[in-house]
């Protein structure tokens, strides 16, 4: 069985947390059960010394405007000691914020939600931050993007240990885009650029 321990942060985003699980276990149900999935407040992440298959950081609430969000430094420490006895840290969202601080990120790529993208690079400027990916598997880490990216995690999951039909079987039953997808779609650009040439009027409408 592939051990997920999916943690439940204060605030966190409890469609995200309960949107993989039950993915996830529909695959179980299925197909051949192949998840054991579990979820953990922060207080047992920090205090146990399982190391499961997978250990997902999903996003939460960071207020209005507030794009830097307090960190605790006890649960990024159990994040390294896991990783150091094989598990794969996966970030969703703002979690990367928890990936990042962690150190496990350094010189790597990794993603979350656009709007998130300035703060994570400046805050950890050692990590390369992508923010046009909804996935980026890493290998010793993976990290998704925004918060409905969760689907693109359980596919990615399911894909990898269950195989490529019956990702897509799931992609149907759940309505999930299946392909490749990038975030550039939903980015807010600024047009407002000098000038009031007719051409550049046109383009900008």
């Amino acid at each position: 069985m592939v051990k997920i321990s999916i943690i439940q942060l204060p605030e966190a985003y409890l469609s995200v947390i309960h949107g993989i699980k039950d993915i996830l276990e529909y695959a179980n149900d299925n197909f051949k059960p192949t998840f054991q999935i579990q979820i953990s407040a922060t207080a047992e992440i920090i205090q146990s010394k399982k190391h499961p298959d997978y250990m997902i950081i999903p996003p939460f609430r960071l207020g209005p405007g507030n794009h830097r969000p307090l960190i605790d430094a006890r649960l990024t420490l159990a994040l390294k000691k896991a990783a150091a006895r094989g598990t794969i840290p996966v970030s969703v969202c703002a979690g990367a914020f928890y990936l990042c601080a962690s150190g496990l990120a350094d010189k790597n790529q990794v993603t979350t939600h656009w709007i998130l993208a300035d703060a994570l690079s400046k805050t950890f400027p050692a990590v390369e931050v992508k923010k046009d990916k909804l996935l980026i598997d890493n290998g010793p880490f993976i990290s998704a993007a925004g918060m409905t990216s969760y689907q693109d995690l359980a596919l990615f999951l399911i894909n990898r240990h269950m195989g490529k039909a019956e990702a897509l079987t799931v992609a149907r039953i759940f309505l999930i885009n299946p392909e490749n997808r990038s975030q550039l779609q939903y980015i807010a650009h600024n047009l407002d650029l000098a000038g009031t040439d007719s051409v550049l009027n046109k383009a900008r409408a």
